[in-house]
């Protein structure tokens, strides 16, 4: 049987940071001795926020879902700028997978 495609939602999955600040042993993102050599910090969320205003402004899509993972993706400093940013624009839903291992204040603020 074959399944309809949703064409009015776009999805976007990021990886905000490959680094966790946990060692759960099933990960390849767990902090071992090669955490110390990862970029800590591989996104760049100003870009992101120009493609996501791209594809909203230029195509037909209503939704547009941005899921942020990582490793832990509450380890980035411009976590919570990206998400009041992105709030901005219409249409956009911002979901973050996560340890929960954050302070409760940032996943207050970022909701």
């Amino acid at each position: 049987m074959l399944q309809e495609i949703d064409r009015e939602s776009f999805t976007i999955e990021v990886e905000v940071t490959p680094c966790c600040n946990y060692s759960c042993s099933y990960c390849e993102n767990r902090k071992d001795k090669t955490f110390e050599e990862m970029p800590l910090f591989n996104i760049d969320f100003d870009a992101l926020l120009h493609f996501i205003k791209f594809i909203s402004e230029s195509s037909n899509f209503k939704n547009i879902l941005v899921v942020l993972n990582g490793g832990e993706p509450t380890l980035h400093p411009g976590l919570l700028d990206f998400c009041r940013k992105a709030s901005n624009i219409d249409g956009i839903e911002v979901k973050l997978l996560t340890n929960l291992s954050a302070e409760l204040s940032l996943y207050e603020e970022i909701a």
